[in-house]
């Protein structure tokens, strides 16, 4: 099957140089398998204060689901394939349709004489049309059209601040509900962690004479809980609630700069050497049903240590 389409795009965009700005747009497209169709988008950007913004978008898209391609990690397992009641038809009528709208706030400040700013986001994109991949029976896997609902609710909130000149902090924690009807229920989307949490630490030394300084950076992440597929090899610690346990993971790194074009680094990658236990379901046999590489929910390797340097000619 090939896809095959052209199209047009218009646009209109309006500045006032203060306060407002807006995009309008509308795309008209024809496919040989979607047929006729428009996609509009619309973004806005408003700044009452020198410091204040506001933003809002909406839009829809629509795309030609190609459901090997684009769900090959799912694969790498020993499960039969089913392609249920599509009626022969996972494009035309049934291509995947979307919604998405949202509105962003970012807000600077000024604390102890150094800048700053905290954005919040939200954005929901509602599918209307969607093809399911549906790996909540052991030993199967399954692909039809949804019938339900479906959707991606983002919220984040994130703060960025110069504390002093030689030390900048960068903190973020994102809730990201994906849900959508299977035909088991109506359930969060598996591997796909609920909470997010992340913060940067970055710090810089004052040159000394040659112009050389040291920089050191540190970065800590929390992985929230995330929903596992029934498997009875599972270990106990998952199947008792049917979620994987939330980790922390740290990576750090201190560089010495010689110039603009000479640096020397070391590291660490997940320092607190946090390991996912048995991430290949029933290993040794990699023919059965209930082999199963895909469900990985957390690092597989351990700590790693590294040094390196960096040369711009």
């Amino acid at each position: 099957r090939k896809d095959k389409s052209f199209g047009s795009f218009f646009e209109y965009s309006y500045d006032n140089l203060e306060k407002l700005s807006l995009v309008a747009g509308l795309r008209y497209d024809f496919h040989n398998n979607l047929g006729s169709f428009f996609t509009p988008r619309f973004h806005i950007r408003y700044q009452p204060l020198e410091r204040s913004v506001f933003r809002f978008s909406v839009g829809s898209g629509r795309k030609s689901s190609n459901i090997f391609s684009e769900n090959q990690g799912v694969f790498s397992t020993g499960r039969k394939i089913y392609i249920d009641n599509n009626n022969g038809n996972f494009y035309g009528s049934k291509s995947e349709k979307a919604s998405n709208y949202g509105i962003s706030f970012r807000q600077g400040f000024l604390l102890n004489n150094q800048e700053g700013d905290i954005t919040v986001d939200y954005y929901i994109t509602d599918f209307i049309n969607q093809i399911v991949v549906d790996w909540e029976k052991q030993g199967e896997l399954h692909f039809y059209n949804l019938e339900g609902k479906s959707f991606a609710k983002s919220f984040q909130i994130e703060l960025d601040y110069q504390i002093s000149k030689d030390i900048r902090i960068k903190s973020a924690y994102k809730n990201y509900v994906v849900k959508k009807q299977y035909n088991s229920g109506f359930k969060q989307n598996p591997l796909t962690p609920k909470n997010r949490f992340f913060t940067n630490i970055d710090f810089s030394s004052k040159p000394i004479e040659n112009g050389s300084y040291w920089r050191y950076d540190i970065t800590y992440n929390w992985i929230g809980k995330q929903r596992m597929p029934l498997h009875s090899m599972y270990p106990s610690l998952i199947t008792s609630n049917g979620l994987s346990p939330s980790y922390n993971l740290i990576n750090t790194q201190l560089t010495r700069v010689f110039s603009s074009k000479f640096e020397i680094y070391i590291g660490g990658e997940n320092i607190g050497n946090y390991n996912q236990i048995n991430p290949i379901l029933d290993s040794t046999n990699p023919f059965g049903l209930n082999f199963d590489s895909s469900q990985i929910y957390a690092p597989i390797m351990g700590t790693m240590l590294y040094i390196g340097i960096r040369l711009k000619l």
